[in-house]
């Protein structure tokens, strides 16, 4: 599908497998297209499970294989040529281009959707919203040892937290999520603090988000960080807290606005990651990219908890989509 132009019919399906191999949808006996292959981000594992589905259902001789785990996975393995798709919740790295290069990967990065960085705890906790100078001081390098929410004060200042017992739970290293945390969350006071970007030694690692919703249940006063597509289906088990850029500003929640005006200072984008010069060879893959960036993909961005590209985000990537397929 080419976007402000003509028109070509999408039909095809997929039959979706996830990390374990376990199928989604139904292929037939003998499939016309070869498998094709996407990895990479635990937060976008809704929306291209549902995206798959969704043209699984139109013709049943085209499928993917859909292996999750974290975005820098999904990108090795896409520079690797061993998938033809990445799912990414973050830009990709100087050296993760160069590592396309070097394997004459040709990388183009479309965002599809939206999405926030959110910051939840124990439902008991009386803190409701927090500044990044905060976050920093309650997750970010200095903060090491420190045990209770109010000792974050003497780094972050005014307003008091709490005097209550702290630990603070993440996503795996490779994770988008935790990198654009650490980057947006934390970076801008290291900056003025003259300290490395980077997570306090003694935070706790956990394998997915919903991983992270238990470990904050089982705390009083945890500190979790997690994207907002999968808390928004925690409904109220959790606290999602709000967030502003400073002291001086107003407490925003993650909402679509919000992400998209930055009132709300942990947004980022979801991204497909795919070969310029060879997406064209792959009929599944390219017609599922081209999905995701039509009216009916943008509703199912919102119906998997994600938030939809606004009309200028979403025009841009339908016009960067273009120039790689025609």
């Amino acid at each position: 599908m080419r976007f402000g132009g003509t028109t070509t019919r999408m039909g095809f399906g997929l039959a979706t497998a996830l990390a374990l191999g376990v199928l989604l949808g139904s292929c037939s006996a003998d499939p016309v297209r070869p498998e094709s292959r996407a990895a990479g981000s635990e937060t976008m594992l809704p929306l291209l499970s549902v995206s798959s589905g969704m043209l699984a259902e139109q013709e049943q001789d085209a499928r993917i294989r859909l292996d999750t785990s974290t975005s820098a996975d999904g990108i090795a393995l896409f520079c690797d040529g061993l998938v033809e798709m990445a799912a990414s919740s973050r830009s990709m790295s100087d050296r993760e281009k160069k590592q396309c290069k070097d394997s004459d990967r040709s990388p183009v990065e479309i965002p599809v959707a939206n999405d926030a960085i959110v910051v939840v705890t124990n439902p008991s906790n009386p803190v409701a919203c927090l500044s990044t100078d905060q976050l920093y001081g309650l997750a970010g390098p200095e903060s090491t040892g420190f045990d209770s929410w109010a000792d974050a004060n003497s780094l972050s200042g005014a307003p008091a937290l709490p005097e209550q017992p702290l630990k603070v739970l993440v996503p795996p290293s490779g994770s988008g999520t935790l990198q654009l945390f650490v980057s947006t969350g934390l970076g801008p006071t290291a900056e003025v603090r003259e300290t490395d970007p980077k997570l306090r030694n003694d935070a706790v690692s956990v394998e997915s988000n919903e991983l992270v919703r238990s470990a904050v249940l089982s705390e009083p006063a945890g500190l979790g960080v997690a994207a907002v597509s999968s808390a928004k289906s925690w409904k109220d088990s959790v606290r999602i807290l709000q967030l502003r850029s400073d002291s001086s500003a107003e407490c925003a929640d993650p909402t679509e606005s919000n992400v998209a005006s930055g009132a709300y200072p942990l947004g980022r984008s979801l991204s497909v990651i795919v070969d310029r010069r060879t997406v064209e060879q792959d009929q599944t893959i390219s017609d599922l990219v081209s999905l995701l960036l039509s009216a009916e993909g943008q509703k199912a961005v919102a119906e998997t908890g994600a938030l939809p590209l606004d009309p200028s985000q979403l025009k841009e990537s339908q016009r960067l989509w273009n120039t790689v397929i025609e």
